[in-house]
């Protein structure tokens, strides 16, 4: 795990980044996106083995026994920037929207 400089209250709140680099660069020649997880979950099943099917699980979240969409729950203005200003460096280096 790298080093970050986060408060522990925030270590599942850290840019994705940090995660993945190793002497400053990515670890690695592929980053799948949630947006592309069909095509990019057939890339890495093409590339490793066999194709085995992807399973969609937790797609909807129950928030006081209310079922309620990722999307949905990211309709607020100042949550919308909380996640911006977290995950600032991971916006820049896969060239979201900001």
């Amino acid at each position: 795990m790298p080093e970050v400089n986060l408060p522990y209250a925030r270590i599942h709140f850290f840019p994705m980044l940090a995660m993945l680099k190793h002497k400053e660069k990515l670890g690695m020649d592929f980053v799948g996106r949630v947006e592309n997880i069909e095509q990019d979950w057939a890339k890495v099943c093409n590339k490793f083995g066999p194709e085995v099917p992807l399973r969609k699980v937790n797609t909807r979240l129950k928030k006081f026994g209310v079922s309620a969409s990722y999307d949905e729950m990211f309709h607020s203005r100042h949550l919308r920037e909380m996640v911006r200003e977290i995950y600032k460096e991971d916006f820049e280096a896969f060239k979201y929207e900001s």
